[in-house]
């Protein structure tokens, strides 16, 4: 019998698709055994590498700063708040010497004096807004872009590493004592003692090459027998 036999098993669960193996055929170590159906895995790989993208242009996009056009357009946004403060404040002097005069109402007065704040209000936010453009984006944002990076990039490894496991592989040069898995049969990672068709390892493999000697000894022959003995082994079927 085998010194040592392998129960080869799946850390996938799915369908059998393909199986290449036969009861006494020689394989070698990495060899593709059996294949389950990827079409769920190959999903979640392709759903995976497409946020990694999205999280790389995010990073890539905050690492190169504010582009020029961006800097341009907060800058003609300071200039037209500019303008309409500047147009607020005259507005606004207007309207005080037409009240010292009586001409112009309180409600007119306090109406320029309103339009004069949010005018100004507006051009300090604008300016604001234009430097930071021009500063480009804090190094704290960069740092978290880089690390949704390292995240994604870990959920891609790890969708390719189940992918990958739907190619079920020798783990030594051996033996197919077994093959337990045909083409439908759904393959588990837990064993639920063969119910249901649900199995839990697609083949049996060994090493040929290392065997031992199972037999039966009659018990009044225990004292014909020492450690290191030479013997002559006989299969019965021979």
């Amino acid at each position: 019998v085998a010194h040592h036999t392998i129960q080869v098993s799946s850390k996938s669960v799915g369908k059998g698709a393909w199986g290449g193996i036969e009861k006494g055929d020689r394989v070698k170590a990495g060899q593709v055994l059996v294949r389950l159906e990827d079409t769920e895995y190959l999903a979640q790989l392709g759903q995976a590498k497409a946020n990694l993208n999205v999280a790389r242009a995010r990073l890539l996009e905050l690492e190169r700063g504010s582009r020029p056009q961006e800097i341009d357009s907060a800058h003609a946004v300071v200039q037209e708040a500019e303008a309409n403060f500047t147009n607020a404040q005259v507005n606004l002097q207007r309207v005080e010497e037409l009240t010292r005069h009586e001409v112009a109402s309180q409600q007119q007065l306090d109406n320029a004096r309103t339009q004069h704040d949010v005018a100004k209000a507006q051009l300090e936010s604008a300016r604001k807004r234009y430097d930071l453009v021009k500063i480009g984006p804090r190094q704290e944002q960069i740092e978290y872009a880089r690390a949704q990076v390292a995240q994604v990039q870990a959920a891609v490894d790890y969708a390719q590493t189940m992918h990958d496991s739907t190619r079920i592989r020798a783990p030594v040069t051996g033996t197919v004592l077994e093959r337990s898995i045909e083409k439908g049969e759904l393959v588990s990672t837990m064993n639920f003692g063969g119910s249901g068709g649900v199995k839990a390892s697609v083949c049996s493999l060994a090493d040929l090459n290392d065997l031992q000697v199972e037999l039966d000894i009659n018990q009044n022959d225990f004292p014909r027998i020492s450690a290191r003995q030479d013997c002559l082994v006989t299969a019965d079927a021979y």
